[in-house]
């Protein structure tokens, strides 16, 4: 390996293509603070990733080398993958929580940091200022670790020798840097898509991508595309299947919460709910990100719901037991409209975004702004539950086709065969 060059490349990397999410995404916005509480913060965080690795690592199972590394740090990018590590024999996670096939150490990646933090200096003044008096404090912050990451994967994937590198997030900093060091050391990095994905995404780059449908691939050739691109409809989906919605009628609802529903509307929602006297049995399905833990329990013990806790249980397994879903802006409409479970956009902050394009594409056809309409909505569908299926179609390229519920066998296939080419 050659070092020098190694170093170079790592210097030469465009810290704000890696930074996607905030650039573009979030448009990014400084937080308030100052560069002493940047410092403390990164030593803070490199003191926590130290101990928890030191606590996880015992987790760790030795593999060999020549495998398919599933890169992933969330629990939809493990359920994303988790048919195609069942799939491909020599397909194992790589992953930063414990009891995985490899635990992937983060301390290594900040204590690398350290040492380009007089580099960050130099190249956040080199650079036009801009109005934010907080700016270095926000540059530091945003990019402390973005050096020190990539020459670790460099590290790692230099020693395991992948066959290749598989992920399913695209515009996360983790994941482009993972991009980056693949790209270097010439091993195929795959990507697989986990969600919708919105016209904000970057610039498909990938040596294969496999896309749902034809909305994420008309969506990526808005940015640009690189590479083979398959459309292989939701592998995630392919277990469940068997448990398509058949009911004509509604026993079960579904409210599928995101963190920025506030607490009154969804308070207001479930007392409305609870007095309208429905036989049905309801269950609330938090953010696996939503901290607010306590107010739900209570939010269930008051109007008699049940929680199914999304940390634990995959959506798909949520699904299956709902026959109506109600959310605001999030992918579980596609998600329930490929079950047959009937969408609804409930606007909890009396707002439609439709990031992903689901109203205008007519795959959720029913937004409603209060209790009351909601309710009325119910009444009316209760009894008549129709089959909503097809308006997936869009989205997953399998649906209604002879692949339905076997996308998992065309990703391996097309693996399969790429690499015996």
């Amino acid at each position: 390996m050659n070092w020098l060059r190694v170093l170079k490349k790592c210097i030469s990397i465009d810290t704000n293509n890696i930074n996607y999410l905030n650039e573009y995404i979030f448009n990014h916005k400084c937080f308030d603070g100052n560069i002493i509480f940047v410092m403390y913060n990164c030593f803070r965080k490199t003191i926590a990733y130290i101990i928890n690795d030191i606590v996880e690592y015992s987790y760790k199972k030795n593999k060999g080398g020549n495998l398919h590394l599933c890169y992933v740090g969330t629990v939809n990018q493990y359920n994303a993958l988790e048919t195609i590590v069942e799939k491909i024999d020599d397909a194992v996670f790589l992953c930063k929580n414990k009891n995985v096939d490899i635990y992937f150490l983060r301390s290594p990646a900040y204590l690398i940091s350290w040492f380009f933090l007089p580099y960050l200096f130099i190249k956040y003044f080199s650079v036009k200022r801009k109005e934010s008096k907080h700016n270095l404090a926000c540059y530091i912050n945003d990019r402390f670790n973005f050096y020190g990451q990539f020459l670790w994967f460099i590290i790692c994937l230099n020693k395991m020798e992948p066959k290749s590198v598989i992920v399913a997030n695209d515009h996360s900093t983790s994941y482009r840097l993972m991009k980056e060091a693949c790209k270097f050391l010439k091993i195929p990095i795959i990507y697989i898509q986990h969600a919708s994905v919105t016209e904000k995404f970057p610039k498909l780059d990938f040596d294969i991508s496999f896309l749902e449908g034809e909305d994420a691939l008309n969506k990526y050739k808005l940015k640009g595309i690189e590479g083979d691109i398959c459309l292989v409809g939701m592998p995630k989906f392919d277990q469940y299947y068997q448990h398509i919605n058949t009911n004509n009628s509604i026993y079960t609802i579904g409210i599928s919460l995101n963190i920025r529903d506030p607490e009154e509307a969804i308070e207001s929602l479930l007392k409305e709910i609870s007095k309208a006297d429905f036989t049905f049995e309801v269950i609330i399905r938090p953010h696996p990100r939503d901290k607010r833990h306590k107010f739900y329990e209570k939010m269930a013990k008051c109007y008699n719901c049940v929680i199914s806790d999304a940390r634990y249980k995959n959506s798909f397994d949520f699904l299956k037991t709902i026959d109506l879903n109600i959310a605001c802006e999030s992918s579980i409409h596609l998600e329930a409209t490929l079950m047959n479970v009937y969408p609804v956009y409930y606007k909890f902050n009396h707002e439609v975004k439709d990031n992903y394009g689901y109203i205008k594409n007519n795959l959720v056809t029913d937004i409603v702004d209060s209790p009351s309409e909601l309710i009325n909505l119910i009444n009316s569908l209760k009894n008549n539950k129709p089959n909503i299926r097809n308006r997936s179609e869009y989205y997953v390229s399998t649906v209604n086709s002879k692949y339905d519920g076997k996308s998992s066998d065309m990703v391996k296939d097309k693996i399969s065969n790429y690499f015996k080419s």
